[in-house]
Formats: C-alpha cells, structure tokens, sequence
C-alpha cells in the first residue's frame, strides 16, 4: 500500500471507496454524514427510525455503487444528495403503502394518520412534477409510465406509437435532462 493511500483524504476517498476500503467510507459518513442526516429529516422527520433507515441504506448505497458515480457529471456531494432524497421518497412510499393496506383491511384510520398520509402524497407529488417539469409532455409520460406504473418499454412503445429504442433513447435523454437540472440546481434539498 502506498503511503498516501494509507490516510483517506479528499483527493483519494474515491479511489480508496472503490478498493473497498472501510474507511474511506467512515471518511464520507464523517463528511458528508451531517448533509445526509438533513435531507433525510426534512422528508421523515415525524419517524425517527426511518430517519436511521434512510441513513443507513444512503451509506449502503454509497458503498455498494461507488463504481457508478462519475465525477464528470455530478460532484459527490450531489450524487450523495440525490440518493438520499430518493430513499427518503422511497420509505415515504413504502409508509404510503403501509397505511393503504391498513384501509383495504377496513380499519378505521384516526384523521391524524390521514393528514399525514396526504401530506406524504402532496411531497412526493410536488417533488416529482417539480423535477418532470423540464421534460416535454410525452418524454414525461413515457418516464411516469416506465417507473411510476411499471409498464414494460414494449407496452409503452405501442402506446406513444413508438420502436422500444425510440423508447429507451426518450428515458435516457430525459434522465440526462434531468440529472442536467439536479446540477444546475444544486441540492436545493
């Protein structure tokens, strides 16, 4: 082992992540840690244990797909934000789902539980017609029906009238667009 590879700094964290250095990832809890805490409580800030959740998966996630980050399109402290965000969106559908299976089993909500839920609804709402609003009707369509609604490229294809590769070039430049208006933006999280 080098000796500067031996202490994990801002120039080498990257590297050190990728060789599957455990303290390269103690480096970016300890740095970044306090950036991921923030975005997480601002989504799940009425649980607790989802907060730590998040969290936890966040750094996971980091670990586990490292080799994907590219410092040529995104800084990692915006990589790291955009996770973040997402998983928090992620366990607030997850509760979403939660409290939908509570009513198909015909309990009775409390309207507290029912404010909170809209609440989830009108953010994820929000932040998602936020985002597609760069996006041109169809292109926008196209990424709601392949994520949101699950519906395979080939269904999708024959209702825009369009060949899967037409399909799939739509998705990756609209996710291209997208991560363009993310870094233009910075984390406004």
């Amino acid at each position: 082992m080098k000796e500067e590879d031996a202490v994990i700094t801002e120039k080498n964290y990257i590297r050190q992540l990728l060789k599957g250095n455990e303290d390269a990832l103690m480096y970016v809890v300890d740095n970044y840690g306090g950036l991921v805490k923030f975005i997480a409580h601002k989504y799940l800030y009425r649980c607790p244990e989802d907060e730590k959740e998040c969290i936890n998966d966040v750094f996971l996630s980091v670990w586990q797909n490292i080799a994907y980050y590219d410092e040529t399109k995104n800084s990692f402290k915006n990589w790291v934000a955009v996770i973040t965000k997402y998983k928090a969106i992620n366990i607030l559908k997850k509760q979403l789902n939660r409290i939908e299976e509570i009513a198909i089993d015909n309990i009775e909500l409390v309207s507290e539980e029912t404010a909170e839920r809209e609440i989830m609804e009108n953010i994820i709402s929000e932040e998602t017609e936020q985002m597609l609003s760069c996006l041109s009707e169809q292109d926008r369509g196209i990424l709601i029906k392949c994520y949101a609604e699950d519906i395979n490229i080939d269904e999708i294809g024959k209702l825009y009238n369009l060949k899967p590769a037409s399909v799939y070039s739509r998705i990756s430049r609209a996710k291209k667009k997208l991560r363009s208006q993310i870094q233009k933006g910075g984390s406004q999280t």
